[in-house]
């Protein structure tokens, strides 16, 4: 090991000292990480990612969303209703969410880029009757897409168009998620001061179609998962022996952004409590543990908790619930049948669900992806680098946001017969815990053979998924007429687009380079 990332793992730790105790190699990863999920972004059409067009009315429409009553039925606006209806503009149908079936768009279609319109030119503002039940999210995620949107702007004075405009939005949601290969890699390198191990960890967001997709979409998730991807690293520092005030408060800050961007933080507090009950039975007394608590407790509320509290008074519950479904009459509502959804649509929808419901991976990698990391989960648990207890502090943000997902779902289900709320992609919230766990497990299995298979894994499955979603969702004479027809609907021009996908395959060219070099290194 350096001096610099000796220094770098000194508790409580110095964040100049881990920047330079982190290998090349990570930071390319985590280019490549934006990088793929740019290309997602490019390959699906715009409003095609989960909620999409509700998520971008509330951000187009910013000023008039914030700090509106969630109960108040806030409608869309006319000109994001005018874009999801218009063919020319990759239309989507509010009454089913993506278009379904799908027919593919060609080349030829698309509009000429001098005559696509602005947001402002579609039609006149103004409410069109309905309701966009997005609105009952915490507000942070639409403020922030705003205010980057609004740099942007700023700084690039072209001619800002309905098409680029939201692709500029859902790059800003990929740079979101970007991180989080780093914060794997410090996270696994700080329990395990083992290199290799925090490599594979670092390539295990990758190896996740469906996490590049939605980050390369318009949605709240990608500022949760970057949150709590961030919170689970300070509650990795708590558990290997980090006392200091300064780490609870950020802990305390990161869960108060999260509760503040979506409901699947809410559980943020209990993480928090867990990881110092474990540092109070290694050793810290009990009034400290139970100051850290607080103090984590106080900078929660401060930057997020309210909005909870605030629902509390005013409406009774710390989360509205816009989605409720009557008995639709002869549907089955029968535990075995709802087991079966849940087999079906939370591993589909954790591997790559590409917005249409039948627009997946194959069935069969599904299952092969989800069997092996299973096992390789299990075995993390056998791994003599970290003791359980840590791991299971740190696997709490996936294994809480499982518990919400499978409540949530079986109310809507029990009411309605209908598969509500059964999104694997929730389960990213605890992306760096899941990992960590792989990442161990992995290397209890196979050895020095882990970090090579994780990244011949993640090449396997991105693979597939931009194969799955340019080949469905564009039309062309074979391959390259599909490439073709979707950098003809991209907002910019063709060569803007060879440069992205040039840019991507030399990232993961020196990446892999550095990931085999750093793996050799000393630890």
């Amino acid at each position: 090991m350096t001096p610099a990332e000796e220094r770098a793992l000194e508790l409580p730790l110095h964040p100049g000292a881990l920047l330079r105790a982190t290998p090349q190699a990570v930071w390319a990863l985590v280019l490549l990480q934006l990088l793929v999920s740019v290309l997602y972004a490019i390959a699906v059409p715009l409003l095609h990612g989960p909620d999409e067009h509700a998520h971008v009315d509330l951000i187009l429409n910013v000023s008039d969303h914030l700090g509106t009553d969630p109960y108040a039925g806030l409608e869309f606006d006319r000109r994001t209703f005018t874009a999801m209806a218009r063919r020319d503009l990759v239309a989507v149908d509010w009454r089913s969410s993506p278009v379904f079936p799908w027919e593919g768009l060609e080349g030829g279609a698309a509009p000429l880029r001098a005559h696509r319109p602005t947001y402002e030119q579609l039609v006149p503002s103004g409410p069109v009757g309905v309701p966009n039940t997005a609105n009952t999210h915490p507000p942070l995620y639409y403020a922030v897409a705003d205010g980057a949107a609004a740099v942007v702007r700023a700084v690039l004075p072209v001619r800002w168009t309905w098409d680029r405009h939201v692709t500029m939005l859902r790059i800003v949601s990929a740079a979101l998620v970007a991180p989080l290969p780093l914060l794997a890699f410090w996270t696994a390198f700080g329990l395990t001061r083992r290199r290799r191990v925090a490599l594979t960890a670092a390539l295990v967001p990758l190896a996740v179609p469906q996490l590049t997709h939605i980050a390369g979409t318009v949605n709240n998730d990608d500022l949760l998962f970057l949150l709590t991807a961030a919170l689970t690293l300070v509650l990795s520092w708590v558990v290997r022996g980090d006392r200091s005030l300064g780490t609870a408060v950020a802990a305390g800050a990161l869960a108060g952004a999260g509760v503040l961007t979506k409901v699947f933080a809410l559980p943020a507090p209990l993480w928090i409590v867990a990881a110092y009950a474990l540092a109070w039975r290694q050793g810290l007394r009990p009034r400290d543990a139970l100051t850290r608590v607080g103090v984590a407790g106080v900078a929660t509320v401060v930057l997020g908790g309210w909005w909870v509290l605030r629902q509390l008074v005013v409406h009774g519950t710390p989360a509205p619930r816009p989605f409720l479904y009557d008995q639709p009459a002869g549907l089955d509502t029968g535990l075995v049948r709802w087991l079966g959804t849940v087999l079906d649509r939370m591993p589909a929808t954790f591997w790559g669900r590409f917005g249409v419901e039948h627009l997946t991976l194959p069935g069969w990698l599904i299952v092969a992806a989800s069997l092996v990391l299973l096992a390789v989960l299990l075995a993390a648990y056998t791994a003599p680098d970290v003791g359980a207890p840590p791991l299971t502090v740190l696997v709490l943000p996936a294994a809480t946001t499982l518990a919400m997902v499978l409540w949530a779902a079986w109310g809507g289900y029990v009411r309605s017969g209908l598969p509500t709320g059964l999104h694997g992609r929730y389960l990213f919230v605890g992306m760096v815990g899941i990992a960590l766990l792989w990442a161990l497990g992995a290397d209890r299995l196979v050895g020095g053979l882990a970090l090579p298979a994780t990244a011949i894994v993640a090449l396997v499955l991105q693979a597939a998924g931009l194969a799955t979603v340019t080949g469905s969702y564009w039309e062309g004479p074979g391959v390259l007429g599909d490439v073709a027809a979707a950098m003809a609907w991209a907002p910019w021009r063709a060569r803007w687009s060879i440069l992205l996908v040039l840019a991507t395959a030399a990232a993961g060219v020196v990446a892999a380079v550095g990931v085999r070099r750093d793996a050799k290194a000393p630890t």
